[in-house]
C-alpha cells in the first residue's frame, strides 16, 4: 500500500478534488442518459474503495458526493434514481463512512470488507441496471483482473473509472527475479492486476529502457486489456487514460476509463476536458502564490490563444483521418479520441470540434464538400474531400 489509509483522509489534495470532479460529473451525465432509457429507471454507482466518506478537513469524498447527487435527484423527482453502493475494508474508515452517509438512508448501502469479497453480492444486487464502477485503491493491491472481468462481462450498461498507480506498478515490477525477501509475493500483485499468470511474460511486457517508456508500457497494457475485454463481451469497447497532475506539475496517477459504448467514450472525454480545462490557470496561480511574485510575462497562453491552437490541431488531424470519407460527426469524434495513443481523449470540447469543422468548410478549397445538418449534431453526415 503506497500510503497509510488513515493519514490519506486527513486532508483532501488538489489532485484528489479534480479526480472526484471528473467522476462526479460523469455520474451526473451517465445517470441522466441511462436512467431515462433504462427499463428499470435505476442507476447504480459502485464505489469499490470508498474510504471514510469525508476527509478530516471537512472535504467531501466520493461516497458523500454521490449520495448528495442521488438525494438531489430524488428531491427533484427525476424519473430515475441513483443507488449508491460503497465498499470499505478499513474498520475505522467504514464506521465513519456509515456515519456520514446515514442521512441518505434508502439511497446508500455500505458494505464492510474488500471489494473482491463483496463483488459477487453486489453484481447480483444491481442485476440488469446500469452500473458505474469507481475503483480507487491505494496502490494496486485488491485491484485484481479476475474481478474486472466479472464487471466487464455484465450484459447491462457498465462503465468504469479506475485509479491506476503507475508509480506503484513501477516499484513492484522491480521485484521480478530480484531474489529479495518477499519478492515473489510482491510481483504477484502485478500478475493479479494484469491477469498474467507467468511472471517472466509480464516482466517482458513491462520492460522499457527509460522510466517514461516503462510507465507508458504499464499504462498502455492495462488500457488495452480493458478495451479488449469489453470487445470480447460486447463486440465493442473503448478505454483511455488521463494523467491526474498536481498543481506543482507532478503526475500523481492516471484515471483510466473503460466502457463498451462509444457514446460513453464521448461523454468521458468531454467530462475530463470540462473538469480539467482551467488547470493551467490554476497552476499558474499556484506557482505565483508559492513564489510570492507576479509573473511579468505569462508562461502560459491565454484562453483564446489556447482555444485557437486546439482548433487548428484538430483541423489538421481531421484532414488526415477523414480524407475521402463520408462520416458522421460522432464518427469523427471517435476517430480523434482513438488516434495516436488516444492523445485527444479529454483534450477538446464540442465547441472546439464545431469550430474545426467550420474551418474545414470555409477554406478557399473546402475540405468538407457537403453535409446534411449542423456541425453541432452528432448524426450530421460530412463528406470529406
Amino acid at each position: 500500500m503506497a500510503q497509510d489509509v488513515n493519514n490519506f483522509f486527513e486532508e483532501q489534495k488538489d489532485w484528489s478534488r479534480r479526480k472526484l470532479a471528473i467522476v462526479g460529473s460523469y455520474l451526473a451525465g451517465f445517470s441522466k442518459i441511462l436512467g431515462n432509457r433504462s427499463f428499470q429507471q435505476c442507476v447504480y454507482f459502485i464505489d469499490g474503495f470508498a474510504g471514510a466518506g469525508q476527509y478530516k478537513d471537512g472535504s467531501k469524498g466520493s461516497p458523500l458526493l454521490s449520495a448528495e447527487l442521488a438525494f438531489r435527484y430524488q428531491n427533484e423527482q427525476k424519473p430515475y434514481r441513483i443507488n449508491c453502493i460503497n465498499i470499505e475494508e478499513n474498520e475505522d474508515n467504514f464506521q465513519n463512512l456509515v456515519s456520514v452517509t446515514a442521512p441518505f438512508n434508502g439511497l446508500v448501502v455500505n458494505y464492510s470488507g474488500t471489494f473482491s469479497a463483496n463483488l459477487d453480492l453486489i453484481l447480483n444486487q444491481i442485476g440488469n441496471c446500469p452500473g458505474l464502477f469507481f475503483i480507487d485503491p491505494f496502490g494496486v493491491k485488491g485491484l485484481d483482473w479476475v474481478d474486472i472481468m466479472k464487471i466487464t462481462h455484465r450484459r447491462a450498461p457498465t462503465d468504469l473509472w479506475i485509479r491506476f498507480d503507475h508509480r506503484n506498478v513501477r516499484r513492484l515490477s522491480g521485484f521480478f527475479d530480484s531474489g529479495s525477501r518477499g519478492a515473489d509475493s510482491k510481483f504477484q500483485n502485478l500478475q493479479n492486476l494484469y491477469g498474467v499468470h507467468r511472471p517472466d511474460i509480464l516482466s517482458q511486457l513491462l520492460h522499457g529502457n527509460t522510466a517514461e517508456e516503462r510507465i507508458n508500457k504499464a499504462l498502455n497494457l492495462y488500457v488495452r486489456n480493458l478495451e479488449e475485454e469489453f470487445i470480447k463481451s460486447r463486440n465493442t469497447g473503448y478505454s483511455a487514460a488521463f494523467p491526474i497532475v498536481s498543481l506543482g506539475g507532478e503526475t500523481k496517477y492516471h484515471l483510466v476509463f473503460a466502457a463498451a459504448h462509444q457514446k460513453a467514450a464521448m461523454l468521458a472525454s468531454k467530462t475530463v476536458y470540462s473538469a480539467e480545462r482551467n488547470r493551467t490557470l490554476e497552476r499558474q496561480d499556484y506557482l505565483q502564490k508559492k513564489s510570492g511574485q507576479l509573473f511579468l510575462f505569462s508562461p502560459e497562453p491565454t484562453e483564446d490563444e489556447f482555444f485557437v491552437f486546439i482548433v487548428e490541431q484538430l483541423r489538421s488531424d481531421i484532414v488526415r483521418l477523414c480524407a475521402g470519407q463520408q462520416l458522421s460527426r460522432e464518427e469523427v469524434f471517435m476517430l480523434l479520441i482513438q488516434d495516436n495513443g488516444k492523445k485527444w481523449f479529454g483534450r477538446f470540447s464540442d465547441k472546439h470540434l464545431n469550430s474545426a469543422l467550420t474551418l474545414l468548410e470555409s477554406e478557399k478549397t473546402p475540405i468538407i464538400q457537403s453535409k446534411n445538418g449542423p456541425n453541432s449534431k452528432d448524426k450530421t453526415i460530412f463528406t470529406f474531400r
